[in-house]
C-alpha cells in the first residue's frame, strides 16, 4: 500500500499520527477552498499560526472532508529516502549568535524574563521520497505529533512535535509546561543545569497563572525528563476541568505559550519580530483535530515547510538570562541533524 494513493495533491490533506499511536490518519478535503477559521466553534482539522493577526487559522472541515485511518504496519519505507543539501556557513552562525545575544541584553535589562529565538534552515533536496519520508519520521518519534499538511494556496509542511498545546476529553482539558532541552547520549542520565531547569519553571509559572484567570482548581504534576528521539525535555503535565466550549477562549490564553514565544508574552512577541526579521508562519503554531466532545491540538515544532526542491527547517531555543549565545546555536544545529535524521 502506499500513501501517495491515499491523497491528492490538488486537494486539502493532512495526514498524522498522534504519540503513541498505531494509525496514522488521512483527513482529505473533498475540494480545494481555502476555509478559515471562524472561532475554533466547527469540527474539522485546524492548522493555525504563530502570529493569527498575520497568516489565517486554516480548517478543513468535517462537513467536507473525508476521514480514513490506516495501521501503520501496513506501510513500508525505504530507509534513506533523500539526498540534501544543507545551506549553512559560517554568516549563519554568526547571525544567530548576534541575534541571541540582542535577545540577552533584553533580558539583563529586564525588558523581558524570557524570549525564544529561532532561524530558519535551507536545504535543498536532490533526491526525495516524501512519503517514505514522513513514515520514517513517524517510525523514528513514536511518542511525538508526526503529520505531514497540505494545501494547494497555502503550501506543504511536515514536522515531529513533542509538545501538547491542549488535549480535551470527558470535561478534561490537558496542556503541558516543555522546555529545556539537552542532546541524549547513550548510557549517560541527563543532567539539567538551573538555566534549563528555570527555563522550564518560567513556562509552568506562566500558563498555571493564565489558567487561574477563569479556573479554581488547577492540577500540576512534578517536572520530569521526556524524550524525542536523541533529544531530552523538561515536562510538567497541567489539567483542569471544564466544558468544551471554553476550548477558545483557553486557546486565546496558551498561545502563544513562553515555550515558543516569551514572557511577557506580548513584549515577546513583538522582540521577535525585531530580531529575527523573518516569517515564522506556521512554525511555532499549531495543528490539530476538534470535534463537539474531544481535541488535540500540538504545537508546530520540528517542522519544515516543503517547497518544490527545497526545505525551509525551523528550529529555535528559549533565551533566559543565563544563556550562552554560541550554545544557542550548537542547540539549533542538533535540533536540524534530530529532524534530518529523523527522515531516513
Amino acid at each position: 500500500m502506499q500513501l501517495e494513493k491515499l491523497v491528492d495533491f490538488r486537494k486539502p490533506f493532512v495526514v498524522f499520527k498522534a504519540p503513541n499511536a498505531s494509525k496514522l490518519q488521512v483527513v482529505q478535503q473533498k475540494n480545494d477552498t481555502l476555509y478559515k477559521n471562524d472561532g475554533f466553534e466547527k469540527a474539522g482539522f485546524y492548522f493555525a499560526p504563530f502570529d493569527m493577526q498575520a497568516h489565517p487559522t486554516i480548517i478543513f472541515p468535517d462537513e467536507y472532508s473525508v476521514k480514513e485511518s490506516y495501521l501503520i504496519r501496513d506501510f513500508t519505507s525505504q530507509k534513506n529516502p533523500y539526498l540534501l543539501d544543507v545551506v549553512s556557513d559560517s554568516f549563519v552562525a554568526s547571525q544567530h549568535i548576534n541575534k541571541v545575544q540582542k535577545a540577552i541584553r533584553l533580558i539583563e535589562e529586564k525588558v523581558l524574563e524570557k524570549i525564544v529565538i529561532s532561524r530558519k534552515q535551507v536545504v535543498i533536496i536532490k533526491q526525495w521520497s516524501l512519503f517514505d519520508a514522513l513514515l520514517n519520521l513517524m517510525n523514528t518519534y513514536e511518542d511525538s505529533w508526526v503529520y505531514l499538511w497540505h494545501h494547494p494556496v497555502v503550501g506543504t509542511w511536515m514536522g515531529a512535535s513533542p509538545e501538547l498545546l491542549l488535549s480535551y476529553k470527558d470535561k478534561i482539558l490537558h496542556t503541558m509546561a516543555l522546555a529545556g532541552t539537552l542532546p541524549v547520549e547513550f548510557n549517560k542520565p541527563v543532567e539539567w543545569s538551573q538555566k534549563e531547569i528555570k527555563e522550564q519553571q518560567i513556562v509552568t509559572d506562566d500558563i498555571v497563572n493564565k489558567l487561574k484567570q477563569s479556573f479554581s482548581d488547577i492540577q500540576v504534576s512534578l517536572p520530569r525528563t521526556i524524550y524525542q528521539g536523541k533529544i531530552a525535555h523538561i515536562q510538567t503535565q497541567i489539567a483542569v476541568k471544564t466544558e468544551v466550549d471554553k476550548i477558545p477562549e483557553i486557546i486565546g490564553k496558551l498561545h502563544p505559550t513562553p515555550a515558543i514565544c516569551g514572557m511577557p508574552t506580548n513584549i515577546a512577541k513583538q522582540k521577535i519580530k525585531e530580531i529575527e526579521q523573518y516569517d515564522r508562519k506556521y512554525y511555532t503554531g499549531f495543528l490539530g483535530y476538534k470535534n463537539e466532545l474531544s481535541a488535540n491540538f500540538f504545537v508546530n515544532l520540528r517542522c519544515m515547510e516543503i517547497i518544490d526542491n527545497q526545505l525551509n527547517l525551523y528550529i529555535g531555543g528559549g533565551i533566559v538570562a543565563d544563556s550562552i549565545a554560541e550554545k544557542e546555536f550548537k542547540e539549533t544545529q542538533y535540533k536540524s541533524n534530530i529532524l534530518l535524521d529523523g527522515l531516513g
